[in-house]
């Protein structure tokens, strides 16, 4: 979560973590709790504090609370949220 969007919001930061992300990079964040809503379902988690820029990271642990999976489409560069469903 980008730290410009959380002015006037009270956060407390709970610890600072090293994150090793999907190319074997790693970055150092800010960690504090949030609840996120997605398509008028809450759910509660840690959310990493973004310095700089607009981007939300998504980790695993959100994918699988929320019964969703990302599916990727390399040839046109996009990511799509998806539901899971069980037959």
């Amino acid at each position: 979560m980008p730290i410009k969007f959380l002015t006037g919001i009270p956060v407390i930061i709970e610890d600072i973590k090293t994150l090793r992300l999907a190319d074997g990079s790693r970055i150092i964040r800010l960690q504090s709790r949030a609840k996120i809503t997605v398509e008028n379902e809450s759910i509660e988690g840690i959310a990493y504090l973004e310095p700089e820029g607009q981007e939300v990271l998504l980790g695993t642990t959100f994918l699988e609370l929320s019964k969703r999976v990302l599916v990727l489409f390399p040839p046109e560069q996009k990511v799509i949220m998806l539901e899971k469903v069980h037959p």
